[in-house]
């Protein structure tokens, strides 16, 4: 996918296509990173686990995303396993951090799967759609 296949509306698509352009280049530096650093990333769950304790007495309306590696079956047949290790390692950093940085909270690994939740609060979709 390129920057030319998204639609950005009427509004200056130039400025959309440099802003994605911009994300594809930092995202594709994270990974980069987690991948030099190989096992080395902040896998804490505690925020998520604070939040949760915090609003245990109360109904929160809750967003969970389920996400995993697309190929990883096939790459686990054909990877010697450090690599796959290594690769799945900078998978759930990379969507650990875009994770967090919407307002979302990890709340488990799985393989080569993450599993999180988003507070109602901080998702102006989940707020449009329960209210």
């Amino acid at each position: 996918m390129s920057t030319d296949d998204i639609d950005c509306g009427d509004e200056n698509p130039q400025l959309c296509g440099n802003d994605i352009a911009a994300l594809i280049t930092q995202t594709q530096r994270r990974v980069w990173k987690a991948l030099k650093r190989l096992h080395d990333y902040d896998s804490s769950f505690e925020a998520g686990r604070e939040y949760l304790l915090n609003h245990s007495s109360s109904k929160v309306r809750l967003i969970i995303m389920y996400v995993d590696l697309v190929g990883s079956t096939n790459m686990s047949m054909t990877l010697p396993v450090d690599k796959l290790v290594t690769i799945i390692r900078a998978f759930s950093n990379e969507v650990t951090t875009v994770i967090q940085s919407h307002g979302g909270y990890v709340l488990k690994y799985v393989g080569d799967a993450v599993i999180a939740f988003f507070p109602s609060s901080s998702n102006r979709i989940a707020d449009h759609e329960f209210s």
